[in-house]
């Protein structure tokens, strides 16, 4: 088993992996531990070239939007200007806060996965993805907003198109292993 996975705590490497990315994007959402390491991050993204970005951090140190309360968000923006903001479940998307209890590792995150995108999730599950996926439309330009993010997000699970898309990839990998 790969040394760094068994360690219990976050290393370098779990930034480093993002910012070292060999296929040159120019837009990208980092989660950090630590929100001590956030700006440092933004600005090492803003150096490296990056057009638009944003770095996360959950004030229980989670490096996703956080479900249960507060997260810190760093934002590049097209023009170079990084700003700073904190963002929570009820007053960006309009969702009650639930404790990260609720979206614990499952056995099966396979299962999981494909249980999200299928929209067959338990709601707490499928909004704290669907959290995390606006910024990733809005960091993208998709997205105005972070709530319009949410609310195609949504809409791409609802109507089927993230599961489609799921199938489509899996079977594109699987003719890729045969050659």
């Amino acid at each position: 088993k790969d040394a760094r996975k068994q360690l219990p705590f976050p290393t370098i490497f779990n930034i480093l992996g993002p910012l070292v990315n060999p296929a040159r994007v120019k837009r990208a959402v980092i989660g950090v531990w630590k929100k001590e390491l956030g700006r440092p991050v933004i600005e090492t993204l803003k150096t490296l070239g990056y057009e638009r970005a944003a770095v996360v951090c959950g004030d229980e140190g989670l490096d996703e939007i956080s479900p249960a309360g507060d997260s810190k968000l760093w934002r590049l923006w097209d023009n170079g200007t990084i700003t700073e903001e904190t963002l929570n479940p009820f007053t960006t998307f309009g969702l009650n806060p639930f404790p990260l209890s609720h979206v614990s590792s499952p056995p099966d995150p396979c299962d999981l996965l494909k249980a999200i995108l299928a929209g067959k999730a338990q709601e707490h599950k499928l909004n704290f993805v669907l959290m995390n996926a606006a910024l990733v439309l809005h960091v993208d330009g998709k997205a105005k907003s972070l709530q319009l993010g949410f609310a195609m997000a949504k809409k791409c699970v609802d109507e089927g198109r993230a599961a489609l898309l799921l199938k489509t990839l899996q079977a594109e990998g699987a003719e890729r292993a045969k050659n």
